[in-house]
């Protein structure tokens, strides 16, 4: 039986246990640690191979050899009680977890952390395996210092981060930052906390376009003002928008 007592849960076994955690985000290798230290027997699922802090993930994407920081093999924390696989059915009656390829993982508790998904940078579902996501961080690396300007498509938090993550590194490159809205980040923000957003990126010199819809057409208009300079430099376009 598991009860929420404040921040913890109070974890009462009763007969024989085994909890599959479906989900490597951040709920879901808090289960894992918690059920660990009180030798609960447990599965971890998750179609990675390694934990992704993409919290940090921005500072990934324009500073080389900082992406191997951000990730954490699963089997070094959990070793046997995890596996890597994808999830394509659940059996609440027979309670079981169906894996691609057939594979079928018995429960007695189960514990959904599907967490959240999103473009690359700011995350790197796509990628199964770490290696390959941290190559993939290390050539948007190389992408952006090859780069002359940079346009950075959505001014959510996102969006906000990427345009000062790529400013504060590289001081000498233009780049633009468009938004459907006039204020900058999530609405869930207090608007002091916004406009501060939009302070911090002007007196980087990030140059804002806002309350422009970003369509095809208006983005014609943004590279335009991108190459208005002469020679057409190299220019990289990073979207945020979901």
């Amino acid at each position: 039986m598991f009860r929420k007592m404040g921040g913890q849960v109070s974890i009462e076994i009763q007969g024989e246990v085994h909890v599959v955690i479906v989900g490597g985000g951040f709920g879901g290798i808090a289960a894992g640690r918690q059920l660990q230290s009180k030798g609960i027997p447990f599965t971890l699922i998750d179609v990675r191979d390694a934990f992704h802090h993409n919290v940090a993930a921005l500072r990934a994407s324009v500073q080389s050899g900082f992406a191997q920081q951000t990730f954490i093999p699963y089997a070094e924390t959990f070793g046997e009680s995890f596996r890597q696989g994808r999830v394509v059915r659940l059996d609440p009656a027979a309670k079981t977890v169906m894996l691609e390829g057939g594979q079928e993982v018995h429960y007695t508790h189960l514990i959904l952390c599907t967490g959240s998904d999103g473009p690359f940078p700011g995350k790197a579902n796509t990628e199964s395996s770490y290696r390959a996501a941290i190559q993939k961080y290390e050539d948007i690396v190389k992408e952006v210092q090859q780069a002359d300007s940079v346009l950075v498509i959505g001014g959510g938090s996102t969006g906000v981060e990427m345009a000062a993550e790529v400013k504060t590194e590289y001081p000498e490159k233009k780049v633009v930052l468009i938004h459907s809205h006039v204020a900058l980040a999530d609405p869930e923000l207090l608007p002091s906390v916004r406009k501060q957003a939009q302070e911090v990126l002007l007196e980087k010199r990030v140059e804002l376009l806002l309350g422009n819809l970003p369509q095809w057409g208006i983005l014609g208009a943004v590279l335009e003002l991108l190459t208005s300079s002469g020679d057409v430099p190299k220019r990289l376009i990073i979207n945020t928008i979901m």
